[in-house]
């Protein structure tokens, strides 16, 4: 067969984007290029015209981050300006809270909002602020008991304010000690009138201090201090539970220390438990980090504390479905020390208060449709569901345990089920919904 030569190469035009910009990114005209991951010997490519106009320049623009600093900065940049304004329009006879019941930011406006290109951006806002006003010759108002309450001892609960104090206590056993204190919880309307009040003491104890109070969305928990002895050389952690009339339904007092130990912080989670954070301190100039927890009940669950071998402490406590978080210092050295953050495991920390009845759940995996076989002598009273990160799905009474229970809606995975038995015990198991 004749010898016929290989056709010539073809051409073909196409069009480029520029990896990069500026004034560096300009090519001259010839300059070739690889194709892909062909062999420039296989396919080349060059550019007739040069690649030339590219220009760059650094500009500032907005972020999310500058208009949330705004927002949040605003409200305290005018608290003082408020407090004035505030005191100004009540009357002689009335003081001011130190603290505001509300503050609330509306009709915000920016002059830029974000990714918009600017050298400064501003924030024209209304702050309303809310501050509660007392009589100052009210001797059960919040003249008399304010003077020894803590900010973080005062919460405001839907149409109320409620505080816990230390205040002297009028025992002739404990009269002669001038340092005894107990703890007086009271409750008021937003007019300062008082709507309830019970006061707390520790059995033992001389000096019960509140520092802290949380609530759960139905029953407060007021940390502190107590101690029995009369110098006060040494003093316990207290964790009391009390309820919105101001009944007080549990207290506690832990030591970890034989000197002194003090809770500085605490959180609540959806199933009820509390969880504190402090520092206990020894004769030996040694200080640890101790983490505790107590159920509804007020049964110690556990306590932790964070190396015993090294000088730290702790002050802040955060629970979230991740873990517990536990915030503080170590290494002490002089006046500079290290800062401590601790992680524990949450599904670990949880353990509800309950007796080993027989309840079953049939069928177990189910398609969220499922029944319960009570086999133990007490009556179910509700039950409540619970996911795996500890956060409430339902609450329900139950009035005919041969009713079947409906969660059809839920996604497929794990739940904790929580029988409420009439008599206040509770019994927990798991099920698995898979459709």
């Amino acid at each position: 067969a004749a010898y016929e030569p290989p056709p010539p190469p073809s051409t073909v035009e196409a069009n480029v984007t520029s990896s990069s910009i500026g004034k560096e990114s300009n090519l001259p005209s010839g300059t070739k290029f690889t194709v892909g991951a062909f062999d420039i010997s296989e396919i080349a490519a060059k550019n007739d015209d040069p690649f030339a106009g590219g220009t760059k320049q650094e500009i500032t623009v907005v972020s999310i981050k500058d208009t949330d600093k705004l927002i949040e900065s605003l409200p305290q940049i005018l608290e003082k300006k408020a407090k004035e304004n505030i005191t100004k329009k009540i009357s002689q006879d009335k003081s001011l809270l130190p603290i505001f019941v509300k503050k609330e930011l509306s009709d915000k406006k920016f002059n830029k909002q974000p990714g918009e290109q600017t050298d400064k951006v501003t924030l024209s806002a209304t702050v309303s602020y809310e501050s509660i006003a007392y009589k100052k010759d009210t001797a059960s108002g919040f003249g008399s008991y304010y003077l020894f309450s803590l900010a973080d001892a005062v919460k405001c609960v839907g149409a109320n304010v409620y505080v816990a104090n230390p205040f002297p206590v009028d025992d002739p056993l404990c009269t002669a000690n001038s340092y005894s204190r107990k703890i007086v919880f009271s409750k008021y309307d937003f007019n300062g009138n008082l709507i309830a009040k019970n006061q707390f003491m520790y059995p033992g104890s001389i000096y019960n201090f509140p520092w802290k109070m949380n609530f759960n969305g139905a029953d407060f928990f007021i940390g502190g201090i107590s101690t029995s002895d009369p110098t006060l050389a040494s003093d316990d952690f207290l964790i009391v539970k009390a309820d919105t009339n101001c009944n007080f339904i549990w207290g506690n007092v832990y030591s970890y220390s034989p000197m002194q130990n003090e809770l500085y912080d605490m959180a609540t989670d959806n199933l009820g438990n509390i969880f504190a954070t402090g520092t206990s301190y020894f004769s030996s100039g040694m200080q640890n980090s101790v983490t505790l927890a107590y159920d509804g009940w007020g049964n110690l669950l556990w306590t932790i504390p964070y190396n015993p071998t090294e000088v730290n402490g702790s002050s802040k406590i955060i629970v979230s479905s991740s873990g517990i978080y536990v915030f503080g210092f170590k290494n002490v050295s002089g006046d500079f020390s290290d800062l401590l953050t601790c992680k524990y495991n949450y599904v670990a920390s949880v353990k509800e208060n309950i007796e080993k009845e027989n309840i079953n759940i049939y069928p177990n995996p189910n398609n969220g449709i499922f029944g319960i076989e009570n086999l133990s002598n007490k009556v179910i009273e509700s039950i409540s569901i619970y996911d795996i990160s500890g956060k409430a799905l339902l609450n329900q009474n139950i009035e005919n345990q041969a009713n079947a229970i409906n969660v059809s809606n839920f996604e497929n995975g794990c739940y904790f089920f929580i029988v409420h038995f009439s008599d206040g015990s509770l019994k927990s198991e798991k099920f698995i919904i898979a459709k």
